[in-house]
């Protein structure tokens, strides 16, 4: 996880840089919320994240498995139950709240809300 932080560290100024011709100053005020995000990040449990990491696997083999059974309605309901549990997880909480200290300048990592989950069905991603 730190090799990373340090990736993204050296990685994300070159790249906002060249695309917005930051000022010297704007650029150290970014380093600076990168330096608060890696302080932030440290608080996180990475154990418990990789086993949330493993978690998902399961699940998304569990539900692209139902959902190739034309088992939709299950599909949906695993896929739902497990958005819930991630949306009240206290690691990926504090991983927002280190996420909110790179706002704007970080791509947004594509995880869907239960509500766009109720919006869709999971099995027209397989």
């Amino acid at each position: 996880m730190k090799k990373i932080i340090q990736l993204f560290l050296i990685m994300v100024p070159m790249g906002v840089c060249a695309q917005k011709g930051m000022s010297e100053a704007q650029m150290q005020q970014m380093m600076q919320q990168a330096k608060e995000m890696e302080v932030c990040m440290t608080d996180i449990d990475q154990a418990a994240l990789m086993s949330l990491s493993e978690k998902a696997k399961t699940m998304e083999q569990e539900v692209k498995s139902l959902c190739q059974s034309s088992k939709r309605d299950e599909a949906q309901k695993r896929a739902m139950e497990f958005s819930r549990e991630i949306a009240v997880n206290d690691e990926m909480e504090k991983m927002r709240q280190c996420g909110e200290m790179m706002r704007g300048m970080m791509p947004k990592i594509g995880v869907p809300t239960v509500e766009e989950m109720k919006k869709r069905h999971i099995c027209d991603d397989y």
